[in-house]
């Protein structure tokens, strides 16, 4: 907090000093100058209370999303499903599709024995893949779902996490309610990521490895597997379950209040 309040005394001084300067002479210039000045030293401000209060800084970061809401990130999402699954687990999960996500009208586009390819509205494209207990190394079938690259914009984020993708991953799970269930997030940003450097001030150097932040949200997973990795360019989320799942990608795609618990911070 040592440079917050280094920044406020400094701000009250020159504005303080300038307002007098300015009434005393009433010139277009002085009045200029105050402006300038206060505006240079209120971001020096700004910047150095983001750093230091986490509250500060999520309430600037609603307002930098509000401003940039027509930006875009490329997203990817999956769900893979572990244990007894059953003999034809690709057509039950062709008709189960069918019947559970009517309200998005799926569209079936191919399947075969091993892989299922699916359209479930405009924007998100399923491919399903099958690995049969015979063939995989634990002995355990695999089945993992995962979509194609979807581009979507600050402003629809919430709505997409929270009206789409959770939705349709719950049904996904749900239907083997028997075996275990893990879900993955990936963000692609298309510059760098906003929020990389807020992650880096808040940080001890041992949670840097090879300019990779990695985090391990112990306050929202039960058995600690949950995992985040944030990169400069980009966000991987693994969780293993679709309710973490929520949480987490709020909290690190919009600033959401749960950030502090997940940090830790």
């Amino acid at each position: 907090m040592g440079w917050v309040w280094f920044y406020a005394s400094l701000l009250m001084t020159f504005v303080g000093a300038s307002l007098y300067s300015a009434f005393v002479q009433t010139h277009a210039s002085e009045i200029l100058k105050v402006v300038a000045g206060s505006v240079t030293l209120l971001t020096a401000l700004g910047q150095a209370l983001a750093k230091a209060n986490l509250k500060f800084y999520l309430l600037w970061q609603r307002i930098w999303i509000m401003l940039h809401g027509s930006e875009t990130a490329i997203w990817r999402f999956g769900l893979r499903v572990d244990g007894d699954l059953g003999s034809n687990v690709l057509e039950d999960f062709a008709q189960s599709a069918k019947s559970s996500l009517e309200q998005w009208h799926p569209e079936i586009h191919s399947c075969s024995d091993s892989s299922l390819r699916m359209k479930v509205d405009r924007t998100i494209h399923l491919h399903a893949q099958l690995e049969h207990a015979a063939f995989s190394e634990d002995g355990v079938s695999h089945f993992l779902v995962r979509s194609d690259e979807l581009e979507v914009p600050y402003a629809s984020a919430r709505a997409k996490i929270e009206q789409c993708i959770v939705p349709l991953l719950g049904i996904i799970a749900r239907q083997w309610p028997g075996a275990e269930h893990s879900t993955m997030f990936e963000v692609s940003f298309r510059k760098k990521n906003p929020f990389f450097a807020f992650f880096v001030a808040h940080l001890d150097p041992k949670q840097v490895t090879q300019f990779n932040l990695v985090f391990h949200p112990a306050a929202i997973t039960r058995d600690g597997t949950d995992r985040v990795v944030v990169t400069q360019n980009s966000l991987h989320i693994d969780a293993g379950t679709t309710e973490s799942f929520a949480q987490l990608s709020k909290a690190f795609i919009l600033m959401s209040s749960e950030i502090a618990s997940v940090t830790n911070l």
